[in-house]
């Protein structure tokens, strides 16, 4: 039972970080933020564990911070394609 439950929380994990990376397309300074949280995803994938250590905590908190200044409104002078 608790091996669904973890391949639940994976499958989870993994569209919220594919959700980021298209936000990130948005707010391409997001992209090298994502990095450390990729790196914990292919872990997980691999292993079937990970460490969320403070580094991605706080790579998430930025992220945060990033998704309420979209939320607000993107100057069309930050938007890069």
């Amino acid at each position: 039972m608790k091996h669904i439950s973890q391949k639940k929380q994976l499958q989870k994990s993994e569209i919220l970080i594919r959700r980021l990376n298209h936000v990130a397309n948005i707010l391409p300074s997001m992209h090298h933020i994502l990095r450390r949280l990729y790196k914990a995803l292919l872990c997980a994938k691999k292993t079937n564990w990970t460490i969320i250590g403070l580094s991605e905590k706080l790579d998430l908190n930025i992220i945060s911070s990033f998704l309420n200044y979209a939320r607000v409104g993107v100057s069309i002078n930050n938007v890069v394609f």
